[in-house]
């Protein structure tokens, strides 16, 4: 009968820290994902069609050559 209350107790324990542990795993991996997505936001790419990139290109050509 003790035998069973104390492997009772165990297992109740046991399935708390492993709740826990996933808890504070999971909590950690967003707040991760949610530094990546600052740091992605504050990157601010702009995309540049072709046509201003052959622009640009042309101009730099340009400038070089005198």
């Amino acid at each position: 009968m003790i035998w069973d209350v104390l492997i009772l107790g165990l297992a109740a324990a046991t399935a708390t820290i492993a709740v826990t542990i996933s808890a504070v795993i999971i909590d950690a991996v967003t707040k991760v994902t949610l530094i990546l997505v600052q740091k992605q936001k504050e990157r601010h790419i702009v995309p540049v069609s072709e046509m201003d990139a052959m622009i640009h290109a042309a101009e730099v050509l340009k400038d070089r050559q005198g």
